[in-house]
């Protein structure tokens, strides 16, 4: 498990304050991380291994203010990305490994924010679901991609709160002005973590406990809008058939 720490630059930053209240169907980023400076004051981990409960992955995470100061922990403050691997077409595969939210990402905007004071812990059990559906919004496709490989904690706080009282009247200021218009807000600090997702089942073929591959244009889209759309599904179980039987020994979603 490794831990790192930066300033939430980077897409769950975007996301948990500046996307919550963009179009709610508009595609979510990739997570991307980035070097981070050091120096935070909040301390995430892992308080037990990752375990599979019937159809949820079990997170139990910890979040403690290690400063002598009152840190803010915003509502939208915990976000966990999944590993996957980019690609191309399936007939020239290349995979980079990047990230998609998994969890703690909503499109109803949220701005508050709890203190915790100093030497406070928070503990949260999250569950994760056993597949993660993205879209391809151009393609009109939606399919579920396995949980595999890995997890990224981000646990978002503003260390005053006259950092959270700016940026939450910048971001409500940015409710009301077009997107064209947007400056850049305060968004608050970050610290990280990321641990291996363990295999599912009780032995797992090498390739089946490797990040999925996601295909370009492809990423969740908050809410899950094409849900129930028979032909966006169906084309989207298409796709995981064509992979499961030329590139991996593991079973679509």
């Amino acid at each position: 498990m490794s831990l790192s720490r930066n300033r939430a630059t980077n897409c769950c930053g975007i996301i948990a304050f500046a996307a919550t209240m963009a179009v709610a169907t508009a595609q979510s980023d990739k997570v991307n991380s980035e070097t981070p400076p050091q120096g935070n004051q909040l301390e995430v981990a892992v308080t037990q291994p990752l375990r599979w409960e019937k159809d949820c992955l079990r997170v139990d995470i910890e979040r403690a203010n290690r400063s002598s100061d009152t840190l803010f922990l915003p509502d939208l403050g915990l976000v966990i990305g999944l590993s996957v691997r980019s690609s191309g077409p399936p007939s020239g595969l290349n995979p980079e490994t990047s990230w998609i939210p998994a969890y703690g990402v909503s499109d109803i905007p949220s701005f508050e924010a709890t203190p915790l004071g100093s030497g406070g812990v928070k503990s949260d059990g999250i569950c994760i679901r056993p597949s993660i559906a993205v879209s391809n919004i151009k393609k009109e496709t939606r399919r579920e991609v396995a949980v595999r490989g890995s997890l990224q904690i981000y646990a978002y706080y503003f260390p005053t709160k006259q950092d959270w009282l700016t940026s939450k009247s910048q971001h409500k200021e940015m409710l009301r002005t077009p997107p064209d218009e947007w400056t850049k807000p305060l968004n608050p600090l970050a610290t990280t973590t990321t641990v291996k997702i363990p295999c599912r089942e009780s032995y797992c073929d090498p390739a089946c406990d490797e990040p999925p591959i996601i295909f370009e244009g492809e990423a969740p889209l908050i809410p899950d809008a094409m849900n129930l759309d028979k032909e966006w599904n169906e084309r989207g179980r298409v796709i995981n058939a064509e992979l499961a039987q030329k590139y991996s020994p593991c079973p679509a979603p």
